[in-house]
Parts: structure tokens; C-alpha cells; sequence
């Protein structure tokens, strides 16, 4: 009985290892020279190609540098495809500068600020010389703004918000809606998200965008962030019949309605594919990193939100990256251990699942990015002045089973010795009134 119990207890420890230790460091990549500066990793965007079966991966450093690498299947290493300084290609701009970067299924989209001008830049994923731009508003602060994109994959039809904050208290941010159809690069202003007037921290209108196409009502819902001091901050809420329709306020959220004491709500904002959960970014009294899960329904009017869960963190800032019902978070730190976070939703409830840590103070975390079964952190600020990224892959099912089936031979290797030197020392001694 105690040899099967402990024949028990060690198979259990060897498969829970096996189970418990589901994300693994795959690979790691950085820029071909450190001269390129540290700033690598520092604007991220990853899109899985539902065509091709492919990960891309759009990486921006030293300024005015875009990068784009790519897997050819899911998880599997990843190479660079192409290297283009948009300082001098297609034209020669001194003094550009890449201030956000988005991926659809066929476009990389970026935001760059020249000068006294601002520009969007616009590329095919596999025709990098089709390329086009459209002229920004001048006086549009593109340097706290923010960029999203989102093709429909059948039309091939893609939607770009742009937020512009003009970080001036009392002045009124905006979002401008971009529409390019047939899978043409050639983006025209469809229309203009404002704050409402309800929406109290309209300085900072655009600080952050999210957008969403509905699979079961075909319409398209926007997320504006308005990360103000007033009411803790607000986040708008938006939606459209389709890309080429007018778009219509739905409601606003204030962080004082979710929960008190919150302030900067909306720095950050990120949609399920379903719409019906959306996670945004704040602050406690305390300045502390918050995550807040929404659950959202858009199909009353107006919307309705409820509070699922809240994330907290020691630290001024974090990134998050959401594949429901999968969430990172990554949690980069000056001077602690940096760590990205794993939780999975189920039974209601948000469970961390892992939690991935590497060194202290290096930036590991400031950007994260998830897709099924792979998770990328970056890491701008690396001690040998030269960003990087890092690939974590989730372990399959099959190689999570031949991990315990491995565990358990292992564990009987080890433990059968262990049983026959055990019973040779238990067993009972003879003596001469036993032979007799």
C-alpha cells in the first residue's frame, strides 16, 4: 500500500510539471546591427493571415525604421521579410518619425510625424512598393495618439482609426475613419469621431482606439479612450452597419462609473472579436496599473457594462494583448522583475494560468502580443543598448502528453530501484528458530 501511494504521488508531481510548465521560450530576435538603437520593440503589431496561413510581425526602430518578420506557420521561427526606412523611401523627408504602426490582414499602416506635418502611411503586406499616404491634419497631435486597423478578409475592404488628442485642457481630440476598399492602400477620410458632450476629459479624446466587425450583426463597433482627469476618464462607444456608413454614438463610460478612485480610464483599449468584452487600461489613486475587464452589450440601446474582473499592478503602466478567451498582460519595471501574465477565462472567471518572468528593469513586457498558441513580448530597452523580442509558444496538446507520458517513464525509472532497495532493507531478518 505505501509503495503504490508513493508510485501514486510521483506520477501526479511528474504530470502536473509537465502540465504546469505549458509555455515555453521558443526563440528570441533583434535587430542585424545594434547601431539600429534601442528602441527596437518599442511600437509592435502582429496579424495571423487567414489566406496564407502565416504570423506577421511589423517591428518599428530607430525613428523612422519599419521591419517586418513573419512565420510560415503558427509558432514556428521567425525571419524578416523586409527592411524599409520611410525617411527615405519612397521620398527623402528629413526628420520623420514613426509615431504608431497598425496591422490588418493585408495592410501595414503607420502614423508619422514630419516636421510641422503628420502623414499615414499605408503598404500591401506583399507588395511593399505599393504604398501610398494621406496628409494628416498639421496642427492633429500625432505624438500621444493612436492607430488601429481591421480588414474584412472576404472584401478585402479595410477601416483605419486614427486618434488624434490634442493634449491642450479645454481643446477637443479627435478620430479620424479611413476607408480603402478592394485591397487598395488608397485610404479617404469617411468621417469624424468627437467627444460627446457627456464626455468631460475631451483633451485627451483619441488617446486610445479599438475597433471590432460583430460575426453575428455584421456591424462594426468602435472604442474611443479619452483618458482625462474628469470622472476618472471615459471611453466612448460607437458603432456602424458597415465600413462605408455613418457611425453612431452608442454611450460613454466613465471610470468613476466602474469603479471609484479610477483615474487615466481609457488609456488603452482592446476588443474581444465577439465585441461583447472589452478590456481597457487605467490607474488607481495610488498611480498603479489597472486592467479592467468589461463585459459589454451592444445589443440594447444604449449599451449596458458590467464589470467582470479587475487587474492590478505595482507598476505605472502595462501592455495588453487579448485572444479570448486567452489575455496578456505584460509588466515591464525600472527597477523590479518584469513579467508577462497569462489568465484564461472559464466558469465566469478570469484564472492566471502562468506567469512568465526575465530579468529586472529591462522592458521586458512593454508590448505583448497573443495568437492562439503564441505569445511575443518585446524588450526596447535591453542592457547591450539593442531591443528584442521574444517568442513564447504554448506546447500543443500532443506535446503536452508526450511530455507527462515521458514524465511517467522517467518517474518509473527512477522509481523501481528505489522499491528493490526498499524491500531489501524491510524485508525480515532470519533467525535459527525459524529453520528449525
Amino acid at each position: 500500500m505505501l509503495h503504490s501511494r508513493a508510485l501514486s504521488a510521483l506520477l501526479f508531481v511528474c504530470c502536473a510539471c509537465a502540465v504546469a510548465d505549458a509555455w515555453r521560450l521558443q526563440s528570441s530576435f533583434r535587430p542585424s546591427s545594434a547601431d539600429d538603437g534601442d528602441a527596437f520593440g518599442s511600437l509592435c503589431s502582429i496579424q495571423f493571415n487567414y489566406k496564407n496561413d502565416t504570423e506577421r510581425l511589423a517591428v518599428v526602430y530607430r525613428d523612422s525604421v519599419v521591419a517586418l518578420y513573419g512565420a510560415p506557420t503558427q509558432g514556428a521561427y521567425y525571419t524578416k521579410y523586409y527592411k524599409r526606412d520611410l525617411a527615405q523611401d519612397p521620398v527623402k523627408r528629413d526628420g520623420l518619425k514613426v509615431m504608431q504602426v497598425a496591422m490588418s490582414e493585408y495592410h501595414l499602416v503607420t502614423v508619422c510625424k514630419c516636421n510641422a506635418s503628420s502623414l499615414l502611411f499605408a503598404q500591401l503586406w506583399d507588395h511593399p512598393e505599393n504604398t501610398s499616404e494621406v496628409a494628416l491634419d498639421a496642427v492633429a497631435d500625432v505624438t500621444g495618439g493612436s492607430l488601429t486597423a481591421l480588414d474584412d478578409h472576404k472584401k478585402k475592404d479595410s477601416t483605419v482609426l486614427a486618434g488624434f488628442p490634442d493634449g491642450l485642457a479645454g481643446s477637443l481630440g479627435v478620430v479620424n475613419v479611413y476607408y480603402a476598399n478592394s485591397g487598395t492602400t488608397n485610404y479617404v477620410l469617411k468621417s469624424q469621431l468627437h467627444p460627446q458632450l457627456n464626455a468631460t476629459a475631451t483633451d485627451q479624446f483619441g488617446a486610445s482606439v479599438t475597433l471590432v466587425k460583430n460575426g453575428d450583426d455584421g456591424k462594426i463597433y468602435f472604442a474611443v479612450g479619452a483618458p482625462g482627469a474628469d470622472n476618472g476618464g471615459c471611453v466612448d462607444l460607437y458603432s456602424s452597419p458597415n465600413v462605408t456608413s455613418s457611425v453612431q454614438y452608442m454611450r460613454t463610460v466613465c471610470g468613476n462609473d466602474v469603479q471609484q478612485g479610477t483615474k487615466n480610464f481609457g488609456s488603452f483599449l482592446l476588443w474581444t472579436h465577439d465585441s461583447k468584452h472589452l478590456f481597457v487600461t487605467a490607474t488607481d489613486a495610488n498611480g498603479n496599473a489597472l486592467v479592467l475587464a468589461l463585459e459589454i452589450d451592444v445589443s440594447k440601446t444604449p449599451a449596458t457594462f458590467d464589470l467582470e474582473d479587475t487587474f492590478l499592478f505595482s507598476v505605472p503602466t502595462v501592455s495588453i494583448a487579448v485572444d479570448y478567451p486567452m489575455l496578456a498582460i505584460g509588466v515591464p519595471s525600472a527597477t523590479d522583475t518584469n513579467y508577462a501574465y497569462v489568465y484564461t477565462r472559464d466558469g465566469g472567471k478570469w484564472h492566471r494560468t502562468d506567469k512568465v518572468s526575465h530579468g529586472k528593469g529591462n522592458g521586458f513586457g512593454a508590448y505583448v502580443a497573443l495568437r492562439e498558441n503564441v505569445l511575443l513580448v518585446s524588450e526596447p530597452q535591453y542592457k547591450d543598448a539593442s531591443g528584442k523580442i521574444t517568442v513564447i509558444s504554448l506546447l500543443a496538446l500532443d506535446d503536452v502528453t508526450s511530455s507527462i507520458v515521458f514524465a511517467a517513464v522517467v518517474g518509473f525509472a527512477l522509481l523501481v530501484p528505489a522499491v528493490v532497495i526498499g524491500l531489501w532493507f524491510l524485508r525480515k531478518p532470519v533467525v535459527a528458530s525459524d529453520v528449525a
